[in-house]
C-alpha cells in the first residue's frame, strides 16, 4: 500500500524477501525504486495517474533486488480510501514461468516455420530433380529404340548405330543409378562423403 506521495505504507513479508530490503529500507522507497531503471518512469507515471484520477493499473515490469537481480513481475493496483486518506493498494505476481513458456512457444513456432520452409524447399528440389530425370531417361531411351529399329530393318547397318545404343544404355544406367542414390539420400540410407572437386 502506498500513499499519495508514492511512499510504501504497508507491505507483506514476501516483498522484503523478494527484494532483499529491510522494513526500514522499504519505508523510504517508492514502487519505482523497486524496478529496473527502464521501467521506473512507467511505474512512477502509473502510480501518479492512479492516485490523481482514482483509477487502477496493471503493468509488467522487471522487479529488481537489492543485489541488482531482475525478475519479471506483473503488478496490479487500485485506489483505496482509508479514513478519507487516498492510498493505492497493489499486489505483484512473479511471471518468470509464464515468460519461459512464452519463450519456449516462440522457439517452437520458429523451429516449426524453419522446418516447414526446409520441407517446401526439399519438395521443390525433388520435383525439379524428378522432372530432370524424366528427361534424362526419355532421351537415351528414344535414341536406343530408334537405332534398334534401324538395326532390325537394315541388313548392313553402320557400326556407329550399335555404338549409339551402347552409349544410350550407359547414359540410362547412370541416370537410374542417380535416381537410386537420390532415393537413398531421401530415406537417410545413403551417407554423403564431401570431397574436393575441380568445378
Amino acid at each position: 500500500m502506498v500513499d499519495a506521495e508514492g511512499k510504501h505504507q504497508r507491505w507483506n513479508a514476501p516483498l522484503e524477501s523478494v527484494t532483499g530490503y529491510t522494513k526500514h529500507e522499504l519505508a523510504h522507497r517508492t514502487p519505482a525504486d523497486l524496478v529496473v531503471p527502464a521501467d521506473a518512469t512507467r511505474v512512477r507515471e502509473a502510480v501518479h495517474e492512479s492516485l490523481a484520477e482514482d483509477t487502477g493499473f496493471t503493468l509488467e515490469v522487471e522487479l529488481t533486488t537489492q543485489q541488482g537481480d531482475a525478475t519479471p513481475y506483473v503488478f496490479t493496483a487500485a485506489p483505496l480510501t482509508v479514513d478519507g486518506t487516498p492510498y493505492l493498494a497493489g499486489m505483484g505476481l512473479d511471471i518468470t514461468r509464464q515468460r519461459e513458456r512464452e519463450q519456449a512457444l516462440r522457439q517452437a513456432r520458429q523451429q516449426a516455420n524453419e522446418a516447414r520452409s526446409e520441407a517446401e524447399r526439399m519438395s521443390a528440389l525433388k520435383t525439379s530433380f524428378l522432372s530432370n530425370m524424366s528427361h534424362e531417361i526419355r532421351t537415351p531411351l528414344t535414341t536406343m529404340i530408334g537405332y534398334a529399329r534401324i538395326l532390325a530393318e537394315d541388313e548392313a547397318p553402320p557400326r556407329r548405330f550399335a555404338d549409339h545404343i551402347v552409349q544410350g544404355g550407359q547414359r540410362l544406367l547412370r541416370t537410374l543409378d542417380n535416381i537410386l542414390t537420390f532415393s537413398q539420400l531421401d530415406t537417410g540410407v545413403y551417407t554423403l562423403t564431401p570431397t574436393l572437386t575441380n568445378v
